[in-house]
Parts: C-alpha cells; structure tokens; sequence
C-alpha cells in the first residue's frame, strides 16, 4: 500500500508536498525547507541593503527555460536604478538649490517672502527627487557629480581662459547654490575640523536661519571647489593640512581641475 502524502506550509506561505506521513520524516523535512527560506531572505534583505556590490563574478547565472533574466541580470538593473534615481536626484537638486538660495538670500536681506521661496523650494525638492537614502555610493556618487558637475562645467566652460583665482571663485558660487542647505560637508564627516563644519538648522528661525543655510551653502561650494582645484582647503581638528590634491580630485569621475 502506497505512503500517504502530508501537505504543509512554510512561513512564507509556499505550499510543499512531502511523500511520507512519518513524523520524524515530515519534521526534518520541514526544518530543511525553512532553513532554506530563511537564507533566502537573508540573500534578499542584503542585496537590498546600500552594502551589496554586485559584480560579475558574483552574479554570473545561466537564464533560465522561463525567460527569467538571472541574478546577474537583476543585479545590473538593480545598480543601473540606483544610480539613475541619484543622478534624477542630482537634477532636481540643482533648480530647486537655486531657488532656496535666492529665498535665503531674500530672507537674510529681511524680505519676510524669501522663507516661503526657501520652503517652496524644499517642498518641490521631495515631491520630485527620489529617495536615495538606500542606495549608498551607488546614487550618492551620480546625484554628486550632476548636483555639482553640470554647473561647474557650465561656469568653466563660460569663463574660457579666465585666471584660477576666478574660476575657482565662480566655481564655489556655483557648487554653494545648488547646494541644499542642510547638506552635510567633509567637515562634518569624512574631516572632522572647525573649519568647515556646517551649522544645525533645526533649532533657528527667521533670519538667523537664513544666514546659517546660506553659510552651509557657501561651506560646501567652497569644498566642492577645493576638490576641482587641488588646494589644502579642508584642515582637521589638531590642525594638520589635508590636501584635497588634483591627482586624487582626478580619480573621481566627472570632477575635472579648475586650472
């Protein structure tokens, strides 16, 4: 007489059939099915994490008769997506950092519409920008080098043959205006230092605000600047000069040297 079959579901709700009505048999079979969902989830949850690199080694998979486009597939679609939402970030970024400059700079000057400039600015900012606060260097690295390459090359490109000392003044004009105000700097991040540390908006109103996110906003133009000329702008705490050197400016893709 043929075994029955027993019918049990996983925690992820996947039916499965095991061909046997042995307990011990339907036990083990069970706790080999969730081992596997749960290394499943496990691969899931890191390929969706801002830590996960795919590459080709890792990822290489043989299509399968369904027509699924493979792990390396979804993989290259995954990065290409991330680094499109932060290159779309980046674009966003620039007319609205202009817009939040010209209505800081109205508030500053005492004009009570500059914050309702600023705040609109904002509000446009996170309607139409993406989210790219879970892609890590993969959006990060694209919104940096549009928010900041199309304008710098737009400002070296008008400025020809004009001196360093006015391209790079032009050049942190540019980069600090569409810059958004609460933008972390090096100073506050990968070179701790005085220097060039931001101010915390949060707690300010009115035209103490203004000033502050207009002097974030000059903060990082000048750091951005630095980065496309070579020079030792960034200091840290003990005093020591980092220089922000043109060779290694240059290993950045898009970023080129004011000069």
């Amino acid at each position: 007489m043929a075994e029955l079959a027993t019918f049990k579901y996983l925690s992820d709700g996947t039916p499965i059939r095991i061909d046997s009505s042995d307990p011990d048999v339907i036990a083990r079979t069970l706790k080999e099915k969730e081992l596997e969902v749960a290394q499943e989830r496990k691969q899931t949850a890191y390929k969706a994490s801002p830590e996960f690199q795919p590459s080709e080694a890792d990822f290489v998979k043989e299509e399968s008769l369904l027509g699924d486009v493979g792990e390396y597939g979804e993989a290259v679609m995954r990065t290409g997506g991330r680094a499109g939402r932060g290159a779309l970030a980046g674009l966003v970024s620039i007319p609205t950092g202009i817009a939040s400059t010209i209505g800081r700079g109205l508030q500053a000057a005492g004009v009570e519409r500059g914050e309702n400039v600023a705040l609109t600015a904002q509000a446009v900012q996170d309607a139409l920008a993406p989210d790219i606060s879970d892609t890590g260097l993969w959006g990060e690295i694209p919104k940096a080098l549009v928010q900041f390459g199309v304008p710098g090359a737009a400002v070296l490109k008008v400025l020809g043959n004009s001196n360093k000392a006015t391209k790079l003044l032009a050049t942190a004009f540019a980069e600090g205006t569409v810059a958004e105000e609460d933008m972390q700097s090096f100073g506050d991040t990968f070179l701790p230092n005085p220097v060039t540390k931001t101010k915390e908006l949060d707690r300010l109103e009115g035209q103490e605000k203004a000033f502050a996110a207009l002097y974030n906003k000059g903060v990082n133009g000048l750091e951005a600047a630095a980065l496309m000329a070579g020079i030792p702008l960034a200091m840290t705490a003990t005093g020591a000069v980092i220089k922000t050197g043109a060779k290694g400016a240059a290993l950045v893709p898009g970023v080129k040297q004011v000069g």
